[in-house]
């Protein structure tokens, strides 16, 4: 219901839907504010009462759960969106590669503590398992058609697609760590990780 819900003008939802909407995201902001909630401090966030809360959501567990769905909804939408071959063409692999690795830190420093929370109740929740196994492998189908159009273009290197996705999907997935989430356009550190991802995509220098 929340991805769908996300794609609609939430003034055009049902009423008991737009109040959802607004729970989760109270829910959200608490987290990120103070890295934790309660289902009192949301609610008085989103302008409801804690009873409308639990109308909603039976336990604080059902809450993260919806607040996760939604993050996982914005991190693939941000994969889709930034992972375009097209932008590559124009700018050339360095400079895109540059832009992927501040985007993706960016997107991990915005939600780093509902991403450590999520984490926290993951293995507690078969449900926020699911959500994850589902986005991740549309996530992959992402990175697939990259590397293959990059292939095909030849501005990335031959090899097998469904690894070197892989291999990107885990890669950026290890951007969470906080030392990345500091990290500055043009600094050293940026320039040593865009160098990396560099040398792992690019063409062989005889077949460019």
């Amino acid at each position: 219901m929340l991805a769908e819900s996300r794609t609609r003008d939430p003034e055009s939802l049902p009423k008991a839907e737009r109040t959802r909407l607004r729970l989760v995201q109270a829910v959200r902001d608490e987290i990120e504010s103070t890295g934790a909630f309660t289902a009192d401090l949301a609610a008085r966030r989103a302008g409801s009462a804690t009873a409308t809360f639990y109308n909603h959501f039976p336990s604080k567990e059902l809450a993260l759960e919806a607040v996760h769905a939604l993050l996982m909804d914005e991190l693939v939408a941000s994969v889709e969106e930034m992972l375009r071959i097209e932008r590559v063409l124009e700018v050339g692999l360095e400079a895109f590669v540059g832009e992927w690795v501040l985007g993706v830190a960016s997107f991990f420093r915005r939600n780093a503590r509902v991403f450590r929370a999520a984490q926290v109740a993951l293995p507690d929740s078969k449900a926020m398992r699911d959500v994850f196994r589902e986005r991740e492998a549309r996530a992959l189908e992402t990175y697939a058609r990259f590397v293959r159009l990059g292939q095909a273009a030849r501005v990335i290197r031959d090899g097998d697609v469904a690894a070197m996705a892989q291999v990107m999907m885990v890669t950026s997935e290890g951007w969470l760590h906080p030392s990345v989430q500091t990290i500055e356009a043009g600094d050293a550190f940026h320039a040593e990780l865009t160098g990396s991802v560099v040398r792992m995509l690019a063409p062989d220098q005889e077949d460019a």
